[in-house]
């Protein structure tokens, strides 16, 4: 493995070229700040850095204007141009959604995750979002949540609250680049707090992405208008031992009923309750956790050396025994929408 100029390539440059590997399976170009914030190296300073990253160019990375991608890949450019044009509408939705989502009983933070947060959404795509909930009613809030959904899908773009933690159990499982990635994509419209709160319980998430403290702060521009007094009142009325037995009858009806719906697609009841907690509801089976990381181990080695990639995949990815198989749903959709996959 050798740089354009005869030497081989610096961990940087290695690093540079698999955040750009990472986001070629879903089709995205990056621009230099964003390459550098997804780097799992430190970054040098701002000049260091501009030279590793040009010095990759044209023979491991593509240039085109202020977006760079793997070498033959220039026609995305022009489809994160063309979704990016679509995109201020898509906001709009999910920021209406959000504003919906903040008068609900015990929600604590409203973020939008998924490809919508990532900047890089298809047409078709869900505006996929992501909650915290006072601890012991997650389920309350997530049935609340989805009938707002069902009055919300007259909005053009569909809604799809899919992630929930509660404030007693914030942290994010498995630890791997691609949870790391969906982590730090997250955009918060509402309750800095407990997004603050959120990331603090996360801090391995800047190990393995160690250049995001040059990014930002996501919450710092939150607004936090009052809540409103009908969710006050819901929240007194639901905080003790009537909530307590509300909470669980009505995850226990919820599981039966997604155990019903859900049993074409081979998800039992014991997968529904691993995955539909009491304290977090999360994508069942690893949604395309599993598939990204299938995919990326080949793409990455497509561009680097196996010997160097499986050496860095074995610290992104460091726990085989958290590994699910990819489940049949998410790697035909994920195969559908970028082309590749198992």
């Amino acid at each position: 493995m050798t740089a354009p100029g005869g030497g081989a390539l610096s961990p940087v440059q290695r690093a540079i070229v698999m955040a750009a590997a990472y986001s070629d399976l879903f089709d995205y170009p990056l621009t230099r700040d964003e390459l550098r914030r997804y780097l799992t190296v430190p970054c040098p300073g701002d000049r260091p850095f501009e030279a590793e990253l040009e010095a990759l160019v044209p023979e491991r990375l593509q240039r085109q204007g202020e977006l760079f991608m793997l070498p033959g890949r220039g026609a995305i450019v022009e489809l994160r141009r063309r979704r990016q044009r679509d995109d201020q509408a898509r906001w709009r939705h999910a920021g209406r959604y959000a504003g919906w989502l903040r008068h609900v009983p015990f929600v604590r933070m409203v973020a939008v995750c998924g490809s919508q947060a990532a900047g890089n959404p298809r047409p078709d795509a869900d505006v996929d979002f992501f909650l915290i909930t006072a601890t012991g009613r997650l389920w309350l809030a997530q049935i609340c949540a989805m009938l707002l959904r069902r009055f919300a899908s007259w909005l053009s773009v569909p809604v799809c609250p899919n992630y929930f933690l509660t404030l007693g159990s914030l942290e994010v499982a498995p630890r791997d680049l691609y949870h790391a990635r969906e982590v730090a994509q997250a955009v918060p419209l509402w309750g800095g707090d407990a997004y603050r709160r959120f990331r603090a319980a996360n801090g391995w998430v800047d190990e393995l992405l160690p250049n995001l403290a040059h990014a930002d702060d996501r919450s710092s521009r939150l607004a936090e208008p009052p809540r409103s007094r009908a969710a006050a009142g819901c929240e007194w009325l639901l905080g003790g031992v009537a909530g307590d037995l509300l909470e669980r009858a009505v995850r226990a009806l919820l599981l039966r009923y997604y155990a019903f719906r859900l049993r074409h697609l081979g998800w039992g009841r014991e997968q529904l309750r691993r995955a539909y907690r009491a304290d977090r509801q999360e994508v069942m089976r690893g949604g395309y956790g599993p598939v990204v990381e299938r995919a990326f181990r080949q793409r990455a080695r497509e561009q680097l050396p196996e010997a160097v990639v499986d050496e860095e995949l074995r610290r992104l990815f460091p726990d085989p025994a958290a590994r699910a198989a990819p489940d049949r749903l998410f790697a035909r959709q994920f195969i559908e929408r970028y082309g590749h996959g198992e």
